[in-house]
């Protein structure tokens, strides 16, 4: 009987002949041919503050190596990043110390990369509990914590000059500024005190309120619950109309168009209100989020798609995606949870957990990314400046 030879290999010869069964290939001796870091940059980083860097270094198949990365920066009174002493080599972070640029060369055999960094200064105010609602307007900020205030900022400087006891977890201004929005309130800001209540039973009426807008020109306000849209009369607060819905994480009016816009990310829609006759217009299918925040504007709205890390703008005619920019600078990272856009339309603003990202609106692109650590939640835009709500427990007060 002839028995078949059976073929000799060696365990290296068997792997790269295999390829593990994944089609993968492997070198016997693995050099760095690439170097990721993220977040990617260019990075905005206030003067002072340190940040975990995230490096991923492959070879020149694509296999990921664990081995030490080195960095040079040219300018290091300006940012430096290095190993954490205490820890593995794996762990890096980025320290920024005084206002500047710098560029960050990472390398690592023969794989280099470059991270560029802009240091600059804000004002940051540390707060009693987490940062949560924020709205803007001229020289007056306010900030809801999640400890049971509502705080009163100078929007220049970010001192707190009076302290409300009210919780909430949003804030808005009346049309005129002169009124605020909180809780289930209608707050006078000259005198500091409550006018009325914004309903007289939101338990059985609305719920939590988590929005409000008033009616452009007009005496309705529109409360953003938990059980839907309400509409009350703000001055009586007699309900007026409701719009039943899911849960309202935001509403924004239509800058020309007399129409309002309900996120309900619970039910994968946008509701489109008349602030005219307070009934619905229709409702949007926004699928695959959940949306944080709408932002309405011409033809088209914006929305902040948590679940899908992105900005997307949609077609108002069309109902449908006609536009993306992925938001997220660390690879498992949350948001968007809320987008404002700049006093001239031409920006936005979103918060993407310890970061805010700055679109140009036109081109739905990302122009800027603000390393602010904690978790940014809402932001008012005012005179050049968005105030961050963080519940890290401070407020930011970015150039924007």
């Amino acid at each position: 009987m002839i028995r078949a030879r059976r073929p000799r290999f060696s365990l290296l010869a068997m792997l790269l002949w295999c390829g593990c069964g994944g089609g993968a290939t492997f070198e016997a001796d693995p050099q760095p041919a690439t170097i990721a870091v993220f977040p990617a940059g260019p990075l905005t980083v206030r003067a002072g503050d340190a940040l975990a860097l995230s490096l991923t270094v492959r070879d020149r198949n694509g296999q990921g190596l664990s081995t030490h990365v080195s960095f040079i920066s040219s300018a290091p009174n300006v940012a430096t990043a290095a190993a954490v002493p205490c820890c593995s080599t794996s762990s890096y972070a980025l320290t920024a110390l005084a206002p500047g640029t710098a560029v960050i060369t990472a390398f690592s055999g023969d794989a280099v990369t470059k991270l560029t960094v802009n240091v600059v200064t804000w004002p940051r105010t540390v707060v009693s509990g987490p940062a949560f609602g924020a709205a803007a307007r001229g020289s007056v900020a306010l900030v809801t914590t999640l400890d049971g205030h509502v705080l009163r900022l100078d929007a220049a400087s970010g001192a707190v000059v009076a302290t409300y006891d009210y919780y909430s977890t949003y804030v808005a201004f009346s049309n005129d500024g002169a009124r605020a929005f909180f809780a289930n309130t209608v707050f006078d800001l000259a005198t500091g005190s409550e006018v009325h209540a914004l309903v007289a039973d939101p338990s059985t009426t609305c719920g939590q309120i988590t929005a409000a807008r008033e009616q452009p020109g007009g005496t309705l306000i529109f409360l953003g619950c938990s059980g839907g849209v309400l509409t009350v009369n703000g001055t009586t607060s007699a309900v007026i109309s409701s719009v039943a819905a899911g849960p309202v994480t935001s509403l924004a009016l239509h800058p020309t168009d007399p129409r309002l816009y309900a996120s309900v990310p619970t039910d994968g829609r946008v509701d489109e209100i008349s602030t005219q006759s307070t009934g619905l217009i229709r409702e949007l299918p926004i699928l695959g989020g959940p949306q944080g925040a709408v932002l309405p504007g011409g033809s088209e709205i914006e929305v902040a798609m948590e679940g899908d890390h992105q900005v997307e703008r949609w077609d108002l005619a069309a109902l449908e995606a006609t536009d993306s920019a992925h938001v997220q600078p660390l690879p498992g990272g949350g948001g968007p949870y809320d987008l404002v856009e700049s006093t001239d339309g031409t920006r936005l603003l979103a918060s993407v957990g310890g970061f805010v990202v700055e679109l140009d609106r036109a081109t739905i692109t990302v122009t800027k990314t603000y390393w602010v650590g904690g978790t940014a939640r809402r932001i008012g835009v005012a005179d050049g400046r968005a105030v961050v709500a963080n519940e890290g427990g401070w407020i930011d007060l970015l150039p924007f």
